[in-house]
């Protein structure tokens, strides 16, 4: 069986540079490493290799992962050029010079057959993906992270931060480019953390919050997201809660929102998708939609079993597919392993360069083939059970929980 016909959905991506018409080989690789080797970084050119805390040794083994390797190898089919990163990038460039950055996104996006996608930015509606891709049906998720800290620095009383939070909220969501609210629990505090705070006990420690006194902080945080998950049964739309080990909090100890340096404590546990578990079998929260985004990865196995135990966990797969690269079938297969197929949905994280969205399109494709059609010669599938499963994956998942998009 081939799927390359069927189209996909992108449930989670960030802008595309639209300023940035041609980029360098270390340019391209920034992109793919978290972390930087050098403490004191020269400053200079962006074209020095050393610029910005990369050292060579760095350099060196960024392009020796397998995720840039499986990008450059379907670039180079694409250009029809060496498979080598100088060679690609030189092609790339050869393109968006002459037509310029946003044609060369639509192409790629055509390509991919990617005909829609959830996008996490600040930037006004049409400033994004949605200018570069005429043809492609772009969501927004609205932040909470950004609006808490700014309203928190505004407001005065926990009442009025609900009551001014709520009130944008539903504003955000009369235009149906809104589809989902994300909440970066993870990056701030940690999963194990969670449990429901009502607006009384909010209120008695809103004041020492404001100082950014962290217990404090963590309930008022935790306040506003139990309204939150209230607020998203009433609107009908899912929460999109970070997970798994991406993100330079993480690794750092530092919080990646809104600047909240002194809040974080840091722990590569904080985003265990088991760690959510008893704050999301209160039962006031069992019709909340919850997206785990980058499939709680490496925390794979857990995840595919709240999807099948928790009837409102759905998976999305940004990050963790396309970026297991040669691992992509073992990935695809743990994910499958427990979770209902119908709560599976595509995801890139997408930032920066749109090679991401369509290196997610083709990793998916490729990981659906393979481990399919060894079902079906196993015997555990009908071809059109695995026909129906590509096509759920792909975009019809992503139909159920975005209601705005259509095929």
């Amino acid at each position: 069986m081939n799927f390359s016909k069927i189209p996909c959905f992108d449930n989670h991506a960030h802008s595309v540079d639209g300023k940035q018409t041609t980029i360098t080989p270390f340019e391209f690789l920034k992109g793919y490493q978290a972390l930087k080797d050098r403490t004191d970084p020269p400053s200079g050119d962006l074209r020095d290799p050393l610029y910005g805390g990369f050292t060579e040794e760095l350099i060196l083994h960024t392009r020796s992962t397998g995720v840039v390797y499986s990008t450059i190898c379907h670039l180079a089919r694409l250009f029809n050029c060496e498979p080598t990163l100088e060679s690609v990038i030189e092609q790339r460039n050869r393109y968006t010079e002459q037509y310029g950055i946003q044609a060369y996104s639509e192409m790629l996006y055509k390509e991919g057959n990617l005909i829609g996608g959830v996008l996490e930015t600040d930037n006004p509606i049409g400033e994004d993906v949605e200018d570069k891709m005429p043809e492609f049906q772009v969501f927004r998720l609205y932040s909470f992270d950004h609006q808490l800290f700014r309203l928190l620095k505004e407001t005065k009383s926990y009442h009025e931060l609900w009551e001014r939070f709520s009130e944008d909220v539903r504003k955000a969501f009369l235009d149906p480019h809104y589809t989902g609210i994300k909440c970066h629990l993870s990056e701030v505090f940690s999963h194990s953390s969670a449990r429901p705070v009502y607006s009384e006990e909010a209120e008695s420690v809103f004041a020492s919050a404001k100082a950014l006194v962290r217990q404090d902080l963590e309930t008022v945080y935790m306040a506003l997201l139990t309204d939150t998950m209230l607020l998203c049964q009433e609107l009908d739309v899912p929460l999109h809660i970070h997970s798994g080990i991406t993100g330079h909090s993480t690794y750092l100890g530092e919080p990646g929102i809104a600047g909240q340096v002194t809040v974080k404590a840091g722990s590569m546990f904080d985003g265990e998708p088991f760690a959510l578990a008893r704050f999301l079998t209160k039962p006031e929260f069992r019709n909340t939609k919850v997206v785990f985004l980058h499939a709680g990865y490496p925390w794979l196995r857990n995840l595919s079993m709240m999807a099948a135990f928790f009837p409102n966990v759905y998976i999305d797969m940004s990050c963790a597919l396309s970026w297991t690269s040669l691992a992509s079938e073992r990935t695809l297969e743990e994910l499958m392993s427990y979770a209902p197929f119908t709560k599976i949905v595509v995801g890139s994280g997408q930032g920066g360069i749109p090679e991401k969205g369509w290196m997610a399109a083709k990793t998916a494709r490729n990981a659906l083939t393979a481990v399919l059609n060894r079902a079906v010669e196993n015997g555990f599938m009908s071809e059109q059970q695995a026909q129906e499963t590509a096509e759920n994956i792909l975009y019809k998942n992503a139909m159920r929980l975005h209601k705005h998009f259509t095929v």
